[in-house]
């Protein structure tokens, strides 16, 4: 982005991958006191963006966790936790976008339905899309795959 990250510090360089950067770990890292919905939108926030209720309930409508949304973390299944930390990473739009086996706790299905989305925010918004996998349903998807 033409930006030199060295010379940045501080709430300099925490803005800057807050705006530009999201990440998928292979666990959801909710924050347990507040609720599905209430995670996405503090991920607007922190990004100083503005809190854009219809996108997130667009993106959870997307994900299957619509009906989830004012349910807490400890509330949910697995694969639902990772499905909203999924839309917590995506819901900026990020330039960025790091994912560490995103789909190692969803089902086949749901499996689809993300790989789609994040090959959808991908294209559509010139975002860069990193996955670093051992997952066979994601490997798939690509028609060259190099393996040490």
């Amino acid at each position: 982005m033409g930006r030199n990250l060295d010379a940045m510090h501080g709430t300099q360089l925490d803005s800057f991958r807050a705006q530009n950067m999201s990440f998928i770990f292979q666990e959801a890292h909710l924050l347990r006191n507040l609720t599905l919905f209430e995670n996405i939108k503090l991920a607007q926030s922190l990004a100083k963006k503005p809190v854009d209720g219809d996108a997130i309930n667009t993106l959870l409508n997307l994900l299957q966790i619509a009906d989830k949304s004012s349910s807490l973390p400890n509330q949910l299944s697995r694969g639902q936790k990772q499905r909203a930390a999924i839309a917590r990473a995506l819901i900026n739009r990020p330039s960025l976008l790091l994912a560490d086996d995103p789909t190692a706790s969803i089902d086949d299905k749901n499996t689809e339905l993300v790989l789609q989305l994040l090959f959808d925010l991908a294209t559509n918004y010139g975002s860069t899309l990193l996955i670093a996998t051992h997952d066979k349903r994601i490997k798939d998807h690509f028609t060259y795959t190099y393996q040490l």
